[in-house]
């Protein structure tokens, strides 16, 4: 046994010897590799921060739209002015982008005027204020499908069978609203709109659904990526439409109170990279390939980048004093403030019940600033080339114009005939005194609104429709639903649609009810 004992003492010492040897091992590598490794990181991680005067978190997502705030050229432009911008991908969560900046945890974020306006009737509150108007997508969100197995369109898309997937409380949920606040989309399900996990989601789900009727809404570059699909078409996009999806950067009020700024610069630099991007297609392509790299985007081709470019507006400086209200209306060409287009927004989501009511309650003057940041550039008279020919071909003076909207062509009777609809804009019922062609007051007041909203589809053309009952003379009836339809058209082009796109003609009679004395209002586009 004491033999035993001896062995058993002689193992255990030298397991604690071998313990003690990795413990002084490890004590030693800490102290000589692993701790100086991990302060030289801390060291440059301070001093890398220390070169800043003011580091600012950005809560944004991979919209390329975002890719010019993103750029190695505003970064570089600001850190010559001490300031970093430390970009956060919450991936389109907006509700949490609202709560990031009612916390602190993010100075600066950006939204779409749609995304904005849900997420602060879901919050109860908007704790930001918007300083900058980045850009209007122009194509760069839609909705797409497949075609069916023998290579055509639905007739009709207005079915309970028919789905829109998308990210909720996002522009794709938006457009889905736009298109049936505005358009006869009556036979919708209940369930017509299915939540995906972001534009990513939605592109993967697409890619294996043929579904005709599924409608997937997403954004660039996913819409893109979609559209290279074998059988996919876009159904509906923002190019079709005016002013419904704008993108602006929102500043958190107490960090705007504490350094404008610094708001003030990122504004500057923004416009100045947009106004260099806009007259260099070929360094915006390159920047929109290499943004989609460094997020979850991932790669894209040069013709997708150049799709993506055409889609995305960027809101020049002109363009930003007429959103803001600096420069005269008559000078706006048309273009909206930011209380239109919150007016706007608002209706479509309380229209389709994603609100019960207007959660600013119309004060939309409270949720945008330009006192000390953009009203001060241009009264410094700011221009976004820094310095006179910086731009080859670019001097000083070329600041960029506002971009109206753009007006349609008048066409010739045969090619009204060889026009499509598209669908019928959602109004109420006009209404005509009985046996006449002249407005009731009710009628006149639908039309108001009905002008509000060609407005914003302004790439389509109108052939109103004028009906009448089917008793009594055919021919006098005829001619009395062409009476109408004139009617209603002298009504919306004098109050201000152009009339190149209105056409007005009279329908068969048919029908004995109120509802036979409305006009119906069809949009139009070439057939392709």
């Amino acid at each position: 046994m004491a033999g035993v004992d001896t062995r058993r003492s002689i193992k255990m010492l030298a397991f604690g010897g071998f313990a003690v040897v990795l413990i002084v091992s490890a004590v030693a590598a800490w102290h000589f590799l692993v701790s100086p490794l991990l302060d030289q990181r801390l060291t440059e991680s301070l001093a890398s921060d220390a070169q800043y005067r003011v580091v600012a978190t950005v809560a944004d997502d991979d919209f390329s739209g975002y890719a010019p705030l993103r750029s190695p050229e505003v970064q570089q432009d600001l850190k010559a002015q001490g300031i970093k911008l430390d970009f956060r991908d919450d991936g389109a969560n907006y509700a949490a982008r609202l709560e990031a900046l009612k916390t602190g945890e993010a100075d600066l974020a950006v939204f779409t005027v749609d995304s904005l306006v849900k997420s602060a009737a879901d919050a109860g509150g908007f704790p930001g204020l918007i300083v900058l108007a980045i850009d209007e997508s122009v194509g760069a969100d839609g909705c797409v499908a497949h075609v069916d197995d023998k290579g055509q369109k639905p007739a009709t898309l207005d079915t309970p069978a028919t789905k829109f997937y998308g990210t909720p409380d996002s522009p794709s949920e938006f457009i889905a609203r736009v298109a049936r606040a505005d358009l006869q989309f009556n036979a919708l399900a209940g369930d017509w709109f299915v939540a995906t996990d972001g534009a990513a989601d939605a592109f993967n789900r697409f890619r294996i659904d043929v579904n005709p009727t599924h409608l997937y809404c997403m954004w660039e570059p996913y819409l893109s990526m979609s559209l290279s699909e074998p059988a996919a078409y876009a159904v509906f996009d923002t190019s079709m439409v005016h002013e419904y999806v704008v993108d602006v950067l929102v500043a958190r009020r107490e960090f705007l109170a504490e350094h404008p700024d610094v708001v003030e610069a990122v504004i500057a630099a923004h416009l100045r990279a947009t106004y260099r991007l806009g007259n260099d297609p070929k360094a915006l392509t390159e920047l929109l390939i290499a943004d989609a790299k460094d997020t979850k985007a991932g790669k894209f081709s040069e013709s997708q980048a150049g799709a993506i470019a055409k889609g995305v507006r960027f809101t020049n400086t002109l363009e930003n004093y007429a959103r803001f209200g600096l420069i005269p209306p008559a000078e706006a060409r048309g273009l909206s403030n930011w209380e239109d287009i919150f007016r706007k927004v608002v209706r479509v989501y309380v229209e389709t019940g994603a609100i019960r009511s207007d959660p600013f309650n119309g004060d939309y003057s409270a949720l945008f600033h330009s006192k000390t940041t953009l009203a001060n550039l241009q009264l410094q008279g700011f221009h976004p080339v820094a310095n006179a020919g910086a731009v080859p071909g670019l001097e000083s003076g070329d600041l960029d114009a506002i971009r109206g909207v753009e007006e349609l062509p008048a066409l010739a009777e045969e090619q009204w005939t060889k026009m499509s609809v598209v669908g019928n804009a959602r109004v109420e019922p006009i209404s005509f005194r009985r046996a006449a062609s002249e407005l009731e007051m009710q009628g006149a007041r639908d039309l108001d609104q009905l002008v509000m909203h060609l407005r914003s589809w302004s790439s389509y053309y109108i052939t109103v429709v004028g009906h009448a009952r089917a008793e009594g003379d055919p021919e006098a009836n005829l001619a009395l639903a062409k009476a109408r339809a004139e009617t209603a058209a002298k009504y919306i082009t004098d109050h201000g649609v152009n009339p190149n796109r209105v056409r007005a003609v009279g329908a068969r009679p048919s029908g004995h009810q109120g509802a036979a004395q409305s006009v119906t209002f069809a949009l139009m586009q070439p057939s392709y």
